[in-house]
């Protein structure tokens, strides 16, 4: 059996909270345990607040476009956003050896996406960015 959520929204601080609550109530619906539920939110405000954060030009607010689709235990979790071009996965790893004082700002949220989700990949696709990221539900 397959389940879907599709959001349509605008990449600003007024939008995130009642994103993030859909898609809660999307993973209380299908049963995910709190692990999960936290991971997923966890990846959407990482994903979304950069893209406020760094894809906006001037005045735009760009948009958002969201699906998460279920079938059986695989989760995959389509984010599209029309910003600023930029490929998360192209970006340093940051060094969990070197003391905080020493570490470079940002570059956390994108590690722990990708040891938390099973795959993520990312394309440009005209004016969009999208990744796509997939998940074992356990």
């Amino acid at each position: 059996m397959s389940e879907q959520l599709a959001i349509e929204a605008h990449a600003d601080m007024v939008s995130l909270g009642p994103l993030l609550d859909r898609i809660d109530g999307f993973g209380v619906n299908q049963g995910w345990p709190k692990n999960i539920l936290s991971q997923v939110r966890l990846v959407f405000e990482e994903i979304i607040v950069n893209v406020i954060s760094h894809g906006t030009v001037g005045q735009i607010v760009p948009k958002l476009e969201v699906v998460l689709t279920q079938v059986e235990s695989q989760l995959e979790i389509q984010i599209a956003d029309n910003a600023i071009a930029f490929d998360p996965l192209k970006a340093e790893a940051p060094n969990l050896d070197a003391s905080l004082e020493d570490r470079a700002v940002g570059g956390l949220g994108v590690f722990l996406i990708c040891q938390m989700m099973g795959s993520v990949s990312y394309r440009r696709d005209g004016e969009w960015n999208r990744l796509l990221i997939k998940k074992i539900i356990e």
